[in-house]
């Protein structure tokens, strides 16, 4: 009766983690498609995770990496563009950097935001120095935070072990 009962309660914490990570994947999709218009087409084909990431929604992105039960396949999943969702946060804190001025209060994310998720997905173990040649990426994420002037960024990289190295070559 106890191993049933414990059953029955792991069963109802796994349905209501998967129901909240469900809702709050629905509300930051009607969020970004009400409120974003303009961003919808860059949404397309993308996963929740990508979503996430591009939107600045740090909560949602903890939220659905400690939902995950493959994480490390999918913190790598490429969007249909074969994007990874590391390289996606390192492009949009390099963007968001230099939107600062120039983007209304309302569309800035906080460099803070886009800085604590790119560390949840390092934490998350995602490939750091994950490229994607066929979508015409050959730069690092490592690379483009260097190259974007992400100190902070290319801190947590290299100390998450991405390779300095291979970031220089991958240019040539």
């Amino acid at each position: 009766a106890l191993a049933l009962a414990l059953a029955l309660a792991l069963a109802l914490a796994l349905a209501l983690t998967l129901t909240l990570t469900l809702a709050l994947t629905l509300t930051l999709t009607l969020t970004l498609t009400l409120t974003l218009p303009q961003e919808k087409e860059a949404l397309l084909g993308a996963t929740p995770l990508h979503a996430a990431v591009e939107a600045g929604a740090a909560e949602v992105v903890e939220t659905l990496l400690g939902s995950m039960v493959d994480v490390v396949g999918m913190v790598d999943a490429p969007d249909e563009d074969g994007i990874t969702a590391l390289y996606a946060a390192t492009l949009c804190l390099v963007d968001n950097t230099h939107l600062e001025s120039a983007s209304p209060p309302s569309l800035f994310i906080p460099y803070t935001t886009r800085l604590r998720i790119l560390r949840c997905l390092i934490q998350a173990s995602a490939d750091v120095d994950a490229v994607s040649p066929a979508a015409g990426v050959i730069d690092s994420p490592l690379l483009l935070a260097i190259g974007g002037f992400q100190h902070e960024a290319a801190s947590a990289l290299l100390a998450a072990g991405a390779n300095g190295r291979q970031a220089r070559l991958a240019t040539r």
